[in-house]
């Protein structure tokens, strides 16, 4: 009976923890997208410390090298998106956010097809702006098995060139959010392919991906 105790303590301190970031990640959007038109002048108070000055990521550019957070089976653990460089190919896609229709559909394919990924010698890595926690509770509803990453302080977007200033204008005026977008990082580190859609509705063109990583850009 202890141990069922301690195990319903447990879960239950998780839920409230997990609710609690679910909040903060809330207001920290709600707190953008109520400012669209000064999302460029944001204090490091409101949206993280991460630089508001974006460069466009071109072809035969090294990949910044930028570390996030994921929710594992042992709890809270950094992952760098360039954690496969010498060794593998990274497909590095950026998604608005967890629980969307069209983002999960993104997802569930991807995860549908990891092993032809696999079989090109690529490392699937899936990035948005949810909090670890609400990452988690999306993998386990969708049943997907893929690296999801946690740009909460919007560090990666706005390394990769890929925020969304004004996310649906006039339906909800989001700002800090990353366009759907798609990366292919080779084995050395650099830019082999690049896509990014102002539409979020547009799905990426895997087959353009897989062909790409077909071709052998290494």
């Amino acid at each position: 009976m202890k141990t069922h105790s301690k195990t319903i303590r447990k879960y239950t301190l998780g839920a409230i923890a997990g609710t609690l970031l679910l909040l903060a990640n809330t207001a920290c959007t709600q707190t953008c997208g109520t400012c669209p038109d000064k999302c460029a002048q944001q204090t490091k108070s409101a949206c993280g410390n991460a630089p508001q000055v974006m460069k466009k990521l071109e072809i035969g550019m090294q990949a910044p090298a930028v570390t996030l957070k994921a929710k594992t089976e042992n709890g809270i653990e950094s992952v760098p998106v360039t954690r496969s460089v010498g060794t593998r190919r990274t497909v590095l896609l950026f998604v608005p956010f967890a629980f969307s229709g069209t983002c999960s559909t993104e997802v569930c394919t991807l995860s549908d097809t990891l092993h032809v990924y696999d079989s090109l010698n690529a490392d699937v890595i899936v990035v948005s702006v949810d909090q670890p926690f609400a990452q988690e509770a999306w993998k386990q509803k969708e049943g997907f098995s893929l690296t999801l990453l946690s740009d909460f302080n919007r560090e990666a977007m706005r390394a990769y060139g890929v925020e969304d200033k004004r996310f649906r204008p006039g339906v909800l005026d989001f700002c800090g959010v990353a366009k759907r977008s798609a990366f292919i990082i080779g084995i050395d580190g650099k830019i082999k392919y690049a896509w990014v859609s102002d539409d979020p509705a547009i799905m990426p063109p895997f087959d353009e991906i897989r062909q790409t990583l077909q071709a052998g850009a290494e």
